[in-house]
């Protein structure tokens, strides 16, 4: 979503639930198959890392135009769901996306650290945040325009082109 001031909002509300101290994993299966963490296709209890996860996916697939998919093999035919190809998603799937030669390796190191197969290995929100905001510093002098006011467009331009 974009609201009137350019500012851009990432939200998918089809499978939500708020995270409380008393309720700190889920074991429900639930969301869009390819873009669920492994923990979630694995019938795991999960948390809130999940969604670190989903966003990793949904970069990979905002820079390259498509999504980790398992090679294929005899076992996958066109008549598989989704949620059972998703499940055959391995991590060298996952990383078979982040091709250098397309993506910077700072991008890639930032994507990696959401895609971890291991949710304790995953880097949580706090991470993810410093990790771009870092990104970004190094790239602040192309987010503004004449007179210094920030567009952004031009931020999410300027992020994509030099991811």
């Amino acid at each position: 979503m974009i609201n009137r001031d350019g500012n851009i909002f990432l939200c998918d509300f089809g499978v939500s639930r708020a995270l409380t101290k008393d309720n700190g994993v889920i074991s429900t299966l639930g969301g869009t198959p390819f873009f669920m963490a492994p923990e979630i296709l694995r019938s795991e209890e999960y948390n809130e890392r999940v969604d670190i996860y989903s966003l990793g996916i949904v970069c990979i697939v905002l820079v390259t135009g498509s999504r980790p998919e398992p090679r294929a093999t005899k076992s996958i035919d066109a008549a598989q769901t989704a949620l059972s190809r998703a499940r055959q998603v391995t991590a060298e799937d996952v990383e078979r996306m982040l091709d250098p030669r397309k993506l910077s390796r700072n991008f890639r190191s930032i994507v990696r650290g959401c895609l971890n197969f291991d949710p304790t290995e995953r880097c949580d929100a706090n991470t993810l945040v410093s990790a771009l905001e870092s990104h970004l510093s190094m790239k602040s002098s192309h987010l503004s325009c004449q007179g210094g006011k920030y567009n952004p467009q031009r931020a999410l331009s300027v992020l994509i082109q030099t991811l």
